[in-house]
């Protein structure tokens, strides 16, 4: 996977523009786009505005590049046993599993499951015993592998016999 980001310039009254990526490749356009390597990590970018006099001025900033970040929660699923949809879990790519948090609860608001691990689903029991075929309401909190993006979020799951 490659990021591509498409820059804004805010400079004003210059004529000529260098832009500096990563400290090996430029480009003179306005307002360019460039796409950063697959490498997760922190890049270099420069802006050397020219005036018509020659004057410059430079601003630079540092580019993060991290993991994408996918989160998916199905709305239905079956606990019978048959090897297919068995466990309700959602499906997460980029974020830690330090501050992982799932938990589900009948229409009533108990708690019937709850989960500090992405790895661990619900199998549709509560106390060892299967629930009936219903609506529950689940919550998720999960925080990026860069800790600056926390994510919470609701819903509901079928549980389908």
């Amino acid at each position: 996977m490659y990021s591509e980001v498409a820059f804004d310039n805010s400079s004003f009254g210059a004529v000529a523009y260098n832009w500096i990526f990563n400290q090996t490749e430029t480009s003179t356009e306005i307002e360019p786009t460039y796409t950063f390597p697959a490498e997760i990590g922190f890049y270099d970018v420069c802006l050397i505005a020219i005036s018509s006099d020659g004057c410059r001025d430079t601003s630079c900033s540092i580019i993060e590049i991290t993991d994408e970040l996918t989160l998916y929660v199905p709305n239905s699923f079956t606990p019978n046993a048959d090897g297919v949809n068995d466990v309700f879990v959602p499906i997460t790519k980029g974020f830690t599993t330090e501050d992982y948090e799932f938990s589900i609860y009948d229409r009533w608001g108990q708690l019937i499951h709850q989960t500090n691990s992405p790895n661990q689903g619900w199998d549709g029991t509560m106390a060892g015993t299967l629930v009936k075929s219903d609506v529950y309401i689940w919550r998720l909190r999960v925080r990026s592998n860069n800790k600056n993006y926390l994510q919470e979020r609701t819903g509901h799951i079928n549980c389908i016999y």
